[in-house]
């Protein structure tokens, strides 16, 4: 009975460590994991997608549960195309622009020489995707600097990212939700310098948004 009862137990352990790992992203599991914590924060230069869902706003018929359907819908093509492009799905949440979604390529554990590309891949990959499923979708890609790391206490911490990036690809992703004229991905041009072989661009005329003085390119 002993021997019976220390099994279950380390049955429920190894469940329970499952369910944590699907809480950390894969870049920060596998330092901690190998012995290597110390090595993750760091500053270095990735390819933001910042994801904007218009539609996912609009009320349902079928109220709270078909709205949460519909956002876990969302939130699963997102994650499986960003990780099949070597990329990270690292935050969904809504605020007065709606539902968002931030992705990036090239973190500490996961770089690519062609981060750039993988992230205008990714996005011209799951946005008509999510189209044909229904759902609006537009994105803002930029590459940048961006500190990369673990923020917190030993109470409680969580892996994020901060740079200017970050907010360049959000405006460029609002710009995108309000005039759909535009195009559903815009990118800087560092990104479609970097990616150029990727995709078609359409040069736009410069464009003013919020905490920019000068305009945009």
């Amino acid at each position: 009975i002993h021997t019976c009862t220390i099994y279950f137990s380390s049955l429920t352990f190894v469940f329970f460590l499952q369910i944590l790992r699907s809480h950390v992203p894969f870049n920060v599991r596998s330092r901690v994991e190998s012995g290597h914590i110390d090595s993750v924060n760091e500053v270095r230069v990735c390819t933001v997608v910042f994801l904007g869902f218009p539609s996912l706003g609009m009320p349902k018929s079928g109220g709270a549960a078909e709205s949460l359907a519909a956002v876990q819908s969302v939130v699963q093509a997102a994650q499986g195309r960003m990780h099949q492009d070597g990329g990270y799905f690292l935050q969904m949440r809504c605020d007065e622009k709606g539902y968002l979604a931030l992705c990036a390529f090239g973190l500490p554990g996961g770089a690519h020489e062609d981060s750039p590309s993988r992230g205008i891949h990714a996005a011209l990959a799951v946005i008509p995707h999510l189209q044909r499923q229904g759902y609006a979708a537009v994105a803002g890609v930029t590459t940048g600097n961006l500190f990369c790391g673990v923020v917190g206490s030993s109470r409680r911490a969580e892996y994020t990212v901060f740079g200017d990036a970050i907010n360049f690809a959000a405006r460029l992703m609002v710009r995108a939700s309000k005039n759909t004229e535009l195009g559903s991905i815009l990118c800087d041009e560092t990104t479609r310098w970097m990616a150029a072989a990727v995709a078609d661009y359409t040069a736009l005329d410069p464009i003013s948004v919020k905490g920019r003085a000068q305009p945009l390119i």
